[in-house]
């Protein structure tokens, strides 16, 4: 699979990378939930990759856990472009692209990934590294926890995309995402045809379910 888009529209700054026969093309687009903010961004980055949509072999993003809005804006252009398109979609957890991108930066084999949802709670994630293949492993399915849950988890090492100042574990070590480490995932996960409407992740957010239902 030579050529791929992929968007991340889980964290509080939206990430659009290309991959092509010359390189992996990418760009962050400051928080926005104007889709056509966003469709600019990615017609930017295609033109850097000298690729249309037509010319892409898959759709990748991130479909959570993460910001609400974020995903649902993210979730309404990836289900336009497989409308259009035809063509199959990978979809990642983001705790995971977390978790793939601190094996890039840090000198951990086992980890928590941690992001905000709501006051009182958030995203919890616990992988392994599978040295074989180099790829993070889920321990257990990604969920949410209460703050309050935490302490179960608290003799792992923890990481995060985003600045927490609400959980009682610390420290928690910053993450920068990690093209590479990404790139790894893609390559790594089975496409998939959509015959229905591509869902974000929530994760039974209390606040999100509310609003979803």
């Amino acid at each position: 699979m030579n050529n791929l888009l992929f968007i991340d529209s889980s964290q509080p700054n939206i990430f659009v990378a290309v991959q092509s026969v010359t390189g992996i093309h990418k760009q962050w687009c400051k928080r926005t939930w104007d889709s056509q903010r966003i469709l600019c961004t990615i017609e930017e980055v295609l033109s850097k990759a000298q690729l249309s949509l037509s010319q892409l072999d898959a759709f990748a993003w991130s479909h959570g856990p993460g910001s609400f809005t974020g995903l649902r804006v993210g979730c309404a252009v990836i289900q336009g472009f497989t409308t259009v398109y035809r063509k199959p979609v990978i979809a990642l957890s983001s705790l995971q692209i977390t978790a793939q991108s601190v094996v890039t930066q840090y000198d951990a084999t086992v980890m928590a990934i941690i992001e905000p949802a709501d006051q009182r709670g958030c995203y919890l994630g616990l992988y392994r590294l599978d040295e074989t293949s180099g790829l993070t492993q889920p321990i257990e399915a990604d969920c949410y926890k209460s703050y309050n849950e935490l302490t179960a988890f608290e003799a792992m090492p923890w990481f995060s995309r985003n600045q927490i100042t609400s959980c009682p574990i610390e420290p928690i070590r910053p993450v920068e995402l990690q093209t590479e480490a990404l790139q790894l995932l893609w390559l790594n996960t089975e496409p998939m045809v959509f015959d229905r409407p591509i869902e974000p992740l929530y994760l039974n957010c209390p606040n999100y379910q509310k609003v979803a239902s």
